[in-house]
């Protein structure tokens, strides 16, 4: 039979042909594959646990930029941002965005004490304690990340039973 495929012009050349084929199909399958587990898109998310002083507990694929806390009181250094609210605390990399740390590599976030490698940009002075968080006041937690497919999240909570509870629907 292979003497009669070859007197037809198949054999070899198109065994090598199948062949090539199915390894440009393959390559394709694992190329796809790879793009898929790259491309995965791991959403930041944040928990809130500790008491009167919340802990913030981030978690995904990308790295903390900044770390923002909002409420209802106004205090005299600031401006209301875009939804009204007042900031309360912000912390950022001390080196931009080149020194910011991946989520485990920073650990969980305690309202008010700045992590290593990262300043607290407000209030000023660095040293100042920001507000008391009050019960019942809803707080927006708000964290801004760095990373290919990393998202910026903001979460509304408030002090209930002396303890952080999220708000839902917001």
């Amino acid at each position: 039979m292979g003497r009669i495929s070859n007197e037809l012009g198949g054999g070899p050349r198109i065994e090598t042909i199948w062949i090539g084929r199915v390894a440009i199909l393959l390559r394709s399958a694992a190329l796809l594959i790879c793009a898929a587990v790259v491309g995965c898109k791991c959403h930041t998310a944040a928990s809130i646990q500790g008491d009167t002083t919340p802990v913030f507990s981030l978690s995904g694929n990308g790295a903390l930029s900044a770390l923002t806390i909002s409420g209802p009181q106004h205090q005299s250094k600031t401006e209301p941002m875009d939804g009204g609210e007042f900031l309360y605390w912000e912390i950022d990399s001390t080196g931009g965005s080149l020194d910011a740390k991946y989520f485990d590599e920073v650990g969980a976030v305690t309202y008010g004490k700045v992590p290593a490698a990262y300043r607290q940009v407000f209030p000023v002075p660095p040293d100042e304690v920001p507000l008391a968080l009050v019960e019942g006041e809803t707080y927006i937690l708000r964290v801004h990340t760095l990373g290919l497919y990393a998202n910026d999240v903001a979460k509304h909570f408030t002090i209930r039973e002396g303890k952080p509870v999220d708000v839902p629907g917001n």
